[in-house]
């Protein structure tokens, strides 16, 4: 089992990376909650019901089944570079048809991820991109809970 505060390396880091999705596609829940820590969170910018913070693995899974409805991995490899305990990932995917290169950077606390930002190149274009595909997306629920998020407004559901 992965521990947190062990030191890892680049290998052991993109090793996890490549065993979430995985874990992720053959609906295993607790193998992809298990590659992060307690209190792990995901921080997504912008402007659009999508963003905010996502803590904890309940909203953290609501958060990647909602990903996984609205974009699909491409063929093309994954490039990983490493900065520190930081894993960024760059990934072409597709969204309704259209190539997009997300950018994800991995925090790990040892060998298990702590937080995921995601890390847009051009914020403009992704808040017109999240927009697009938020109105085909069903609100992600894990075991009946709504992922939440906070804005400056206070938390809320997301899409509230």
């Amino acid at each position: 089992m992965p521990m947190v505060g062990v030191v890892s390396t680049p290998v052991e880091r993109e090793s996890v990376l490549a065993r979430v999705p995985s874990a992720f596609a053959r609906h295993d829940h607790s193998a992809v909650l298990g590659e992060m820590c307690p209190d792990v969170e995901v921080v997504v910018p912008g402007n659009t019901a999508f963003a905010g913070t996502y803590r904890g693995p309940i909203e953290v899974y609501a958060w990647l089944l909602a990903m996984r409805q609205a974009f699909a991995p491409a063929a093309e490899s994954t490039l990983f570079s490493h900065e520190g305990n930081d894993v960024v990932m760059r990934q072409l995917a597709f969204v309704r048809g259209r190539a997009w290169v997300n950018c994800f950077r991995f925090t790990f606390d040892g060998l298990l991820i702590k937080r995921i930002a995601w890390e847009p190149d051009d914020m403009r274009a992704f808040d017109a991109l999240i927009t697009r595909v938020i109105d085909v997306l069903d609100e992600p629920t894990l075991s009946g809970s709504e992922p939440r998020r906070r804005g400056p407004e206070g938390e809320h559901a997301v899409g509230a």
